[in-house]
C-alpha cells in the first residue's frame, strides 16, 4: 500500500484537531481549597467543620466534603445518612453478602432495618 505525502499530512492534521477537541471536552475542575463542594461553606480550621471533612471532587469542583454534605439517602425512608451510621447487607449477613434486602435495598438506617434483619446482625456481630 502506497502512501503519499497529502495522505500523511491529512492524517496529522486529523489527529492534532481530534486532539484540540478531546483537550477541550476534558472536565475543567477547579480547585476551591477548603471549601465543600456541595455546600461551598468553608471547612478551614476554626470554621467546626474541619475536624469531620473529606477530600472529595465532582466534575465541577476540588476540594472537600463537610460533615452536612457527606450523606446517603436510605433506600427505605429517604431521610439523610451521615458517614458511618448505614447498615447495608455486609452488615447484616456479613460472609454470605447478598447484593441487596430482600426488597431491594441497599443502604438504610439501623432503625429502618426489620426485626429479622436486626436479629440477624445482632447474632453475626457477636
Amino acid at each position: 500500500m502506497r502512501i503519499d505525502s497529502n495522505t500523511s499530512l491529512k492524517n496529522n492534521i486529523h489527529e492534532n484537531s481530534l486532539t484540540k477537541t478531546m483537550t477541550k471536552l476534558k472536565c475543567q475542575q477547579v480547585d476551591i481549597g477548603e471549601t465543600c463542594i456541595e455546600c461551598k461553606k468553608s471547612v478551614k480550621w476554626g470554621t467546626g467543620l474541619y475536624v469531620n471533612r473529606l477530600p472529595a471532587d465532582n466534575d465541577k469542583y476540588i476540594g472537600y466534603l463537610c460533615a452536612e454534605c457527606n450523606f446517603y439517602e436510605c433506600d427505605r425512608c429517604n431521610k439523610k445518612i451521615y458517614c458511618d451510621e448505614d447498615c447495608t447487607p455486609y452488615d447484616v449477613y456479613q460472609d454470605h453478602e447478598p447484593s441487596e434486602f430482600k426488597d431491594g435495598a441497599y443502604r438504610v438506617h439501623y432503625e429502618c432495618l426489620t426485626k429479622e434483619e436486626k436479629l440477624i446482625m445482632e447474632e453475626s456481630n457477636k
